[in-house]
């Protein structure tokens, strides 16, 4: 491209006659009287034709107040029309009373009119939804140009520039549009659209992980390589990456999809992403196979019960269609001697949150049947285990957050049947 023949869409008005700029400062200055007649305009693109008809009013205006004779307001308007509007001629003028109607048409043939979107810089993620979303506003903006004369250029930058803004608002919100137009060689001219994020900006982002079947030691890992993976996501407009919560979300599980322990667990991803500037990003991740988790418990209140710490192990199957079922070991110890304690089980799932199943335990020996319900989130839940004895115990309890949580617990065999305890998962 010969660059002395390149120019912004501002510099374009350093070719307007004198004369012309004249008549566009009248035109400015009695745009504010008030409308006796109606000027109708014809030839020029929508997003021009307010601009072009409120300076034709005005014009009109005061060749009606100096002119009496139809002949010679078609004329006059012929003439200012040429001086306003660079680039256009005017073929047909007709004044009727007090309207008047204005034919436009290119002075030449339109130039074959390029459209280009400059990349601000974006990691190869976002930059796949940036060019998506810039394909789309090319199309848009190449329709505004396509029959402009580049002379119109002088006095249409404006007109442009807010019709350009408002083709981006709906596919790149929160971005500042800034357009230029540049003459390339054979009767051809390209107008780029360079952007810039505005505030709100997304500053950082906060992932939560839940699983009822994954241990939190897993999640803490999840959790750090999930946020060094979206770390791009910082600094990009709140209105845009709202725009693309759906992308987002997809991006969360195939990162997540790569991880081993997803892959192996044969886990299921649940993102849900909550836009703002400091963004929430909560994701659950169920495995459809494997129920791995531990926990640490401390009991007040008693005597006879001492910190302890449990692992559980299950697989998941399905016996039946649409009863779902978990075969699982369980294995824990009091603190204060390292007794183990081994129970086998199997549970399933009649309805939602609910659990009944019967387990073998080691201590003492014999068989237990055991129900479980566990409640919404911000909701009670509570556990019962039924011995073949007669024996019963269980707990309600409340969680405090995804990772630790308060029960009454209760034991028919303990001498203080109650007592607070407190478990967190490991």
């Amino acid at each position: 491209m010969d660059s002395a023949r390149c120019s912004s869409i501002f510099g374009v008005m350093r070719g307007i006659g004198a004369l012309q700029a004249a008549a566009a400062l009248v035109a400015a200055f009695l745009v504010t009287a008030p409308a006796q007649a109606a000027v109708e305009v014809q030839g020029v693109p929508e997003w021009l034709l307010p601009s072009v008809e409120q300076s034709a009013e005005a014009v009109w205006q005061q060749i009606r107040r100096k002119e009496s004779s139809s002949s010679g307001r078609e004329r006059l308007a012929a003439m200012v029309s040429r001086r306003l509007f660079q680039g256009y001629r005017v073929p047909e003028v007709s004044v009727d009373g007090k309207n008047l109607r204005l034919l436009l048409e290119p002075e030449t043939e339109p130039p074959t009119w390029w459209v280009s979107v400059d990349n601000p810089g974006l990691e190869d993620r976002v930059l796949r939804w940036f060019r998506r979303d810039a394909a789309i506003l090319k199309r848009r903006v190449w329709g505004l140009v396509a029959a402009l004369p580049v002379d119109a250029l002088g006095w249409a930058d404006r007109a442009l520039r807010e019709a350009v803004g408002e083709a981006g608002e709906t596919v790149f919100p929160g971005w500042g549009i800034t357009p230029s137009v540049h003459i390339r060689e054979q009767h051809s001219a390209e107008l780029r659209i360079a952007l810039h994020p505005e505030p709100p900006l997304l500053l950082a982002l906060l992932p939560r992980f839940r699983s009822t079947t994954l241990p939190l030691m897993f999640q803490e890992e999840l959790r750090d390589d999930v946020l060094e993976r979206l770390s791009p996501l910082a600094g990009l407009p709140l209105p845009w990456v709202t725009r693309h919560s759906s992308d987002i979300g997809a991006w969360v599980r195939a990162v997540m999809g790569s991880e081993e322990l997803v892959r192996k667990t044969k886990s299921e991803v649940t993102p849900h992403f909550e836009p703002d500037t400091i963004s929430r990003l909560e994701v659950q991740v169920e495995s459809r196979r494997y129920t791995i988790w531990a926990w640490a418990a401390a009991f007040a209140g008693t005597d006879e019960h001492y910190p302890e710490v449990g692992v559980h192990l299950g697989h998941k199957a399905q016996f039946w269609s649409g009863w779902d079922a978990e075969l699982y070991g369980e294995w824990l110890t009091e603190l204060d001697d390292f007794a183990l304690e081994t129970r086998w089980g199997l549970r399933w799932y009649p309805m939602r949150r609910l659990w009944l199943g019967a387990e073998w335990s080691s201590n003492p020996g014999g068989y237990w049947y055991r129900v479980q319900y566990d409640g919404a989130r911000g909701r009670p839940y509570l556990w019962l285990r039924y011995s073949e004895n007669g024996e019963a115990n269980g707990a309600v309890g409340w969680r405090t957050s995804e990772h630790t949580a308060f029960e009454l617990y209760f034991d028919e065999r303990d001498e203080d049947t109650l007592c607070i305890r407190a478990v967190g998962n490991l």
